[in-house]
């Protein structure tokens, strides 16, 4: 069995995918089932089974109704109502700040650097 063949089997087999993708199993393991096995093993069964509800992601009529509700809701979003409402919170964040900033100035002294070469004065 060559690698090439394993290849052909995971390709014809697409739920093999779906188990690696999950962290069931590695492509490694699969590919040693299949050197020890062979591709007409009911070991197969487990991984195989359902391989009719091949859940490739496929657009249904949900996913595009919910996709062109989100478009829609992009579309209808008014810019300079957001524009406002970032304008607000940056105008809060600012008069936080400067509240923030002249509590410590006038609660606290500020911190003088002395020279390193001066010594403490006991």
């Amino acid at each position: 069995m060559s690698k090439e063949d394993f290849k052909n089997f995971a390709q014809k087999n697409p739920t093999l995918a779906k188990h690696v993708l999950r962290n069931e199993v590695t492509w490694q393991q699969l590919y040693e089932i299949y050197n020890i096995y062979g591709e007409d093993n009911n070991i197969w069964n487990s991984y195989l089974k359902d391989n009719q509800n091949n859940s490739i992601t496929k657009v249904t009529p949900t996913n595009e109704k919910a996709f062109h509700e989100l478009i829609n809701m992009v579309k209808n979003v008014d810019l300079e109502k957001v524009r406002h409402g970032i304008e607000g919170v940056q105008k809060t964040i600012s008069l936080i700040q400067d509240l923030g900033i002249g509590n410590k100035a006038n609660n606290q002294e500020e911190y003088q650097n002395r020279p390193i070469y001066q010594h403490f004065d006991d």
